[in-house]
């Protein structure tokens, strides 16, 4: 990967500076920030903090999210810079949208079509949820009341986004093909590729593993139809533990809640719903399985009834989405050390497909998707 240098990091720090020099969001410096692949994130000073907040507190910061033609972390892996502005679509239709008060969604300041730059509400001192989840110290009431919230909001935002009155935001996100076509690519496209590097991992499954392939790719080619059912919609796209914020030591109210913040939303495409659910379930079994920590698994179970109402075909197209994930860890991953470490997890993700291709419910009980398959 080849990311900017430093003269080239400086140069796009001062254009960004210098667009916003003209606007009320004008900042004194950018700390670049770690978060984000495919976009530059910073953290902006504002040289006149704003005068008033819905969220009650000082807003001294913003988060400046400038999106270029290429990816953040790999100048030479090209990205429709159009991605932006389906995110400024969603975070405009997301500040209509009311769900459970423990789950918010950051509000857009400003966005500069010309130059694809982004000013969005900064919320202070928050960690993503993947980290919170890798403490040691973090109770299992609390991870099971988080991942209950995340799950009934999901749920919550997808029925809202397939309501009538929505229509239009639908049609409008439909057109992020682009984006939709890059999630194929990152996902079933190349699943099969990891796990022929390990010819017992793919022995005798060959044939099924072909035709989830071939499935997926139908469903990333499928339009919206009228007769599309709860399975289809508007989904967010890129939902896992790192697009979840909250504060770093949660505060248990007397219901079990705490304040969880979604972002990123250059990913929303029309999809199925799985592919959000099997998505956030695949990221924290894949951190279950390297960091062994029970936080992963609890934060599951409480993701999985908080959702509820998931059927028998959502179910095991989730395990089977959830399984490609884990298997596709392989790509992602900073090494790739062909360790038992490595194999158990690139078979627990092959399981997973298999078995969810199969509707082997008695395995899938047996697993750690346990709890999704006792709604069913």
């Amino acid at each position: 990967m080849a990311p900017l240098n430093e003269a080239e990091m400086e140069e796009l720090v001062f254009r960004i500076l210098k667009d916003l020099s003209e606007t009320p969001y004008a900042c004194s410096e950018l700390m670049h920030l770690t978060s984000g692949t495919t976009n530059f994130v910073f953290r902006g000073s504002l040289l006149c903090p704003l005068s008033s907040s819905a969220r009650h507190f000082p807003q001294n910061f913003v988060i400046v999210k400038h999106s270029t033609a290429f990816a953040a972390v790999n100048k030479d892996f090209p990205l429709d810079v159009t991605r932006s502005q389906f995110e400024e679509t969603m975070l405009h239709a997301l500040g209509h949208f009311t769900s459970i008060a423990t789950v918010q969604t950051p509000r857009l300041y400003l966005f500069n079509r010309t130059t694809n730059t982004q000013v969005i509400e900064y919320f202070p001192g928050v960690i993503e949820l993947k980290s919170l989840l890798a403490s040691s110290d973090v109770s299992e009431p609390t991870a099971r009341s988080i991942g209950h919230d995340l799950g009934k909001w999901l749920k919550a935002f997808h029925d809202w986004a397939s309501a009538p009155a929505q229509k239009g935001l639908r049609i409008e996100i439909e057109k992020n093909r682009i984006m939709r076509h890059l999630k194929y690519q990152i996902t079933y496209a190349r699943f099969i590729d990891v796990l022929q590097k390990f010819p017992e991992l793919i022995e005798g499954h060959g044939k099924a593993l072909r035709e989830i392939q071939e499935m997926a790719f139908k469903d990333f080619k499928k339009t919206p139809s009228e007769d599309d059912g709860d399975d289809w919609g508007l989904i967010h796209g890129d939902f896992w533990s790192a697009n979840v914020l909250l504060p770093p030591s949660p505060r248990m109210e007397t219901k079990g809640s705490t304040s969880l913040l979604v972002i990123d939303w250059e990913y929303a495409q029309y999809g199925r719903r799985e592919y959000d659910i099997g998505n956030m379930i695949g990221d924290l079994i894949e951190r279950w399985h390297f960091g062994r920590l029970h936080s992963f698994v609890w934060a599951i179970q409480g993701f999985v009834k908080g959702y509820g109402g998931i059927g028998d075909e959502m179910a095991f197209r989730t395990a089977i989405y959830a399984g490609v994930h884990l298997i596709n860890w392989y790509n992602r991953g900073p090494s790739k050390p062909n360790n038992d470490e490595t194999l158990s997890a690139l078979r627990l993700g092959r399981d997973l497909v298999v078995k969810g291709w199969e509707k082997d419910r008695t395995w899938l009980l047996s697993s750690v998707l346990e709890h999704l398959f006792q709604t069913t």
